[in-house]
């Protein structure tokens, strides 16, 4: 058994892993495995590779036990993962609590079956990405903002030490993952090949929304073009699984109407960000809808807003 490796991080925001009461009261090493299982499948899928989605009725094994390169790492039904996963603190000690702004954590994988050097590479390759144009852990769809507010993101980490990726060359991985070895499953994403990345800007959450074919708030479908169908995905039912982008229509839980003196598109922009910070908060959806006052005395049909009842 070889040495285990480990990569050094610094957290630039907290780290949502997930906890009951919709708290991050400790630290859950799940939460963490299954962001790095979905990227190293982007990453895989991106160099030509292929990974089963373990949501689908057709994830490894198959029938006659093959599994895909992803589930060969990261384990399946029959088939245990191949490392033992451990979050470390700055001194490397096992880390339990939380994770938050400004913390040296240390990622160790330490192997249970035997790692080749390709599937080091990609752990190394996959956190690295993650790191430098991604985040890791939970709730990462909920940003980012367009003003700093401590809270405002999850996952955004910066590595400080890592075994690297220079012993082996890309077009060798490219081989390995390409070698017939492995149950090839044609799933569509995530894929990094369909990634892009622009170093120091972002689209935050409402051009996202306007991308995508949304209203601001992201309440409701405005465009319906192809691109953008395929953006916004489609919720899972009984029929269907659900197709996620990370980005979605949400229902609201809460519809709320908010009555001011008078609209101005700054105050509206206030209702909806104390709205979206609601939500991320409780893990609600609540949905307002800001209006004059002027138009609970005007028609209905003017408006499109019921008149209040004065019982």
């Amino acid at each position: 058994m070889t040495k285990p490796f480990t990569i050094k991080l610094r957290t630039l925001t907290p780290l949502w892993t997930g906890g009951v009461d919709q708290r991050c009261d400790r630290l859950h090493e799940t939460g963490l495995i299954g962001s790095l299982r979905w990227w190293y499948e982007a990453l895989v899928r991106g160099l030509g590779g292929s990974g089963c989605d373990p949501r689908d009725d057709a994830r490894c094994p198959a029938d006659d036990g093959n599994r895909c390169v992803v589930c060969d790492l990261f384990g399946c039904t029959g088939w245990g993962r191949k490392f033992r996963f451990q979050i470390l603190d700055g001194n490397l000690n096992i880390r339990e609590t939380a994770l938050f702004t400004g913390e040296d954590v240390a990622l160790r994988f330490i192997e249970l079956r035997p790692l080749n050097a390709e599937q080091r590479w990609l752990l190394a390759k996959t956190v690295e990405i993650a790191a430098k144009h991604g985040a890791l852990g939970g709730k990462t769809p909920l940003k980012p903002q367009n003003r700093p507010k401590v809270g405002d993101d999850y996952g955004i980490v910066q590595i400080r030490e890592s075994p690297g990726t220079s012993n082996l060359s890309k077009s060798d991985v490219e081989k390995y993952l390409r070698s017939g070895d492995w149950r090839n499953v044609q799933t569509k994403e995530p894929d990094l090949r369909w990634f892009f990345f622009v170093q120091g800007a972002f689209l935050w959450r409402r051009q996202i929304n306007s991308i995508i074919g949304l209203s601001e708030d992201g309440r409701s479908v405005i465009g319906n073009e192809p691109f953008q169908q395929f953006l916004r995905g489609r919720r899972g039912d009984q029929s269907n699984l659900a197709d996620s982008k990370k980005i979605d229509v949400e229902e609201s839980d809460i519809d709320v109407l908010v009555v001011v003196d008078q609209k101005t598109p700054d105050l509206e922009d206030q209702v909806l960000d104390i709205a979206f910070d609601v939500n991320v908060a409780h893990e609600v959806y609540i949905s307002p809808r800001v209006i004059a006052k002027a138009i609970l005395d005007d028609s209905v049909e003017d408006h499109g807003v019921s008149a209040p009842c004065r019982c």
